[in-house]
């Protein structure tokens, strides 16, 4: 009988301990905020939106936008919130963040997403995204055949990124790239015109203002500096200079590849203050496109040289890019911090203003594992 007592005294004990649910909340009386946008209007007063689904069958509406002009702060914007919504609002499953472009061009927007940093309750893993167009223009967009604007959003940037057309920056990322002194920030880009689509790379300054953008084509380039290139990532280049036959006028001369394997190394090197970067990068690729005839079996080392030059003519435009405009977004200032300290600390102070005297020296090495099922 002892012995069952203390059994049952040790279950009991065991129970009190798991986590209970007293503070359970029932979905229908839940507003799940799932995009949360930050844009500034023609009157150069902040505007805050944010998009939540709706749960109730008998709703028309299968999303409930909200937009608080002027507001305090984001804290503030909450207390504007929970005064319209019937249901209590949770930001934990936040999943995109838009900026608006104008709001973009201010130095210190990012001071506005403190609160979020603050508060355990938004996730720092949504993905912030820059647009284009104002951010009720994408807010008040109903697809007709597409799911929710904020469900449809999040799915485009990642199917986008896995595809290697844009990056994967979320707050908590953008967070360090701000306090990083080696480098520059750089977000997700969209656009709506018919439709919302992805449109890049933008970036920034150490400031936060939007300075210019990547294409599609140059954003995998840039991710193959950043080594974080997924999957398969698809190239295409103009390729007159391997036809040598007739050219047919409604056909252009194109040779599209499918990098499967990437792998790039970056050294470094300092003389009395700048600073030669080294990057060798070597690529395993299958041809997926030729609209010209060419002999590719027998002619495949002049495919593999001509493939090398277009990479590295493409990358050092990129670079040259950024030098112009006085950004690091591939952090190349951390590897002049991890390989030559002393000469870091004369100059941390003012990169990557410092990156626009470098030199940059690119090599491309490219292996041609096939050409397609037919020959």
């Amino acid at each position: 009988m002892r012995k069952l007592m203390c059994k049952i005294i040790m279950v009991m004990v065991l129970l009190s301990m798991l986590p209970g649910c007293y503070d359970h909340m029932y979905l229908e009386d839940a507003t799940l905020i799932l995009m949360v946008g930050l844009d500034v209007n023609k009157d150069n007063h902040l505007v805050v939106y944010s998009s939540s689904p709706v749960f109730n069958k008998d709703a028309k509406k299968k999303s409930d936008e909200f937009e608080d002009v002027s507001p305090y702060s984001l804290r503030r914007n909450r207390n504007n919130f929970d005064a319209l919504s019937s249901g209590i609002p949770t930001g934990g499953k936040v999943q995109t963040i838009l900026i608006g472009k104008r709001l973009l061009e201010y130095p210190g927007w990012f001071a506005t997403l403190d609160y979020l940093f603050r508060t355990a309750e938004p996730t720092v893993t949504a993905r912030i995204c820059a647009a284009e167009v104002p951010l009720s223009d994408i807010f008040y967009f109903y697809p007709e055949n597409e799911p929710l604007v904020a469900l449809y959003v999040s799915k485009l940037i990642r199917t986008s990124n896995r595809r290697n057309i844009t990056v994967d920056t979320t707050m908590q990322r953008l967070h360090r790239q701000f306090n990083e002194e080696g480098i520059t920030p750089y977000i997700s880009l969209i656009n709506k015109d018919k439709d919302i689509e992805i449109r890049g790379t933008a970036l920034l300054d150490k400031e936060g203002r939007f300075v210019t953008q990547l294409g599609l084509q140059e954003t995998i380039l840039f991710r193959f500096l950043l080594e974080e290139n997924k999957d398969i990532a698809t190239l295409t280049f103009p390729a007159q200079e391997l036809h040598s036959g007739e050219q047919i006028p409604f056909i252009n001369q194109k040779l599209s590849i499918d990098v499967v394997k990437s792998k790039t190394k970056i050294k470094t090197s300092a003389n009395n203050g700048k600073f030669t970067f080294h990057i060798d990068l070597n690529i395993d690729a299958s041809v997926t496109e030729r609209t010209f005839p060419f002999q590719m079996k027998n002619q495949q080392p002049k495919v593999q040289r001509f493939i090398n030059e277009q990479i590295k003519q493409q990358i050092e435009e990129i670079l040259k890019k950024t030098q112009t405009h006085h950004l690091d977004p591939v952090g190349f200032g951390m590897h002049v911090r991890a390989d030559h300290y002393r000469a870091w600390k004369k100059i941390k102070d003012r990169w990557p203003e410092a990156i626009s005297d470098a030199e940059f020296h690119v090599t491309v090495h490219t292996k041609i594992l096939g050409s397609g099922v037919l020959q």
